[in-house]
């Protein structure tokens, strides 16, 4: 089980994110903006970052940009979860670590997408609870 970090500004899709998370075994935390997501590295130090990519604030980019000079990131991988990602696209956060998944998933690519996170870093993916 992890603690994962949801930074998401569609309410739907973040209230989606965190019950696939939660079914999966997960804790969950969720902030609407990147702003309030670097508030939230800082404090709990989550064993996984999901961020959208075009969000107010900050956006993915920028949250990761400054988390990582802030090595908010050294130990956290980051999931990219965009509907606006292309293969080797540009926009991508360059954190080390960092995964991408496009919008829409399924839900098992994306529980596939947070156990590679995860297992990258040693972290423990998850034990795939009862939907």
């Amino acid at each position: 089980m992890a603690l994962v970090l949801v930074v998401e500004d569609d309410d739907d899709i973040r209230f989606t994110i965190v019950r696939i998370l939660e079914r999966a075994g997960h804790d969950a935390i969720a902030v609407s903006d990147g702003l309030a997501g670097l508030r939230a590295l800082r404090e709990h130090r989550p064993d996984l970052l999901v961020t959208d990519l075009d969000m107010p604030g900050l956006n993915g980019v920028q949250l990761c940009e400054r988390a990582a000079a802030e090595g908010q990131l050294d130990d956290v991988p980051v999931l990219v979860v965009s509907g606006g990602l292309l293969p080797g696209d540009e926009s991508l956060p360059r954190v080390p670590g960092a995964h991408a998944l496009r919008k829409p998933f399924l839900r098992q690519d994306f529980l596939a997408a947070v156990d590679r996170a995860l297992l990258a870093t040693g972290a423990t993916a998850s034990p795939r609870a009862a939907t």
